[in-house]
């Protein structure tokens, strides 16, 4: 009796013994080393699937693409030495993907509604951390501009008194270039302070 995945590496077909109940699945090693279990997801064993199962069957069971070998196993789950079929899950075989997912579409509503619970819980992951980048930004900004203190005001500069020519001084007006001076100094103080305050 022929099976459709009893192929060798070069796809001739190989006799399978009547012992034979299944093939063990295993992913094959390839330049990487040695093959590498495949587990069933419900189970969590090694995967075994019947010996009739077809490339499409391989496919409903969740394999992944891929160079796969199967090693034929008897009723006892004990490999068979030397009865070995190789296949390949090539790309694009698999079940359609959902491409914000990056999973299998769902087959149920409950699967469905689960996608997008988990979908939510990502959008809202994701929202809480730009809400905290932006939070830190503006404590950051609010640190760097501390509150300025206001310019002092222009100190006043009295200068020293000139001497009259012929050696004297004339005493009033020294006293009016004083004033003078004084009052200039106050009106630029006062100026730059209405300017620094709005015009309060």
């Amino acid at each position: 009796m022929t099976y459709p995945l009893a192929n060798d590496e070069n796809g001739n077909p190989i006799d399978v013994p009547p012992d034979a109940v299944g093939w063990r699945v295993r992913c094959s090693g390839g330049r990487r080393g040695r093959p590498r279990n495949i587990y069933d997801t419900e189970t969590g064993r090694q995967l075994q699937v019947e010996l009739g199962v077809t490339l499409d069957d391989l496919i409903d069971r969740g394999v992944p693409t891929g160079r796969y070998r199967l090693e034929a196993v008897n009723a006892e789950g004990r490999v068979l030495p030397h009865v070995m079929a190789y296949t390949e899950v090539p790309e694009g075989e698999e079940e359609d993907e959902d491409e914000t997912s990056g999973l299998p579409f769902p087959r149920s509503e409950g699967e469905r509604l689960g996608r997008a619970m988990l979908a939510l819980e990502r959008q809202s992951e994701t929202l809480r951390g730009v809400v905290s980048d932006v939070t830190q930004a503006f404590h950051c900004m609010v640190q760097a501009f501390a509150p300025m203190r206001p310019a002092p005001p222009a100190p006043i500069i009295v200068n020293e008194p000139v001497a009259a020519e012929g050696g004297g001084s004339n005493t009033q007006e020294i006293i009016v270039q004083t004033i003078t001076q004084v009052a200039n100094t106050l009106m630029e103080a006062w100026k730059q302070k209405q300017a620094a305050g709005g015009g309060a």
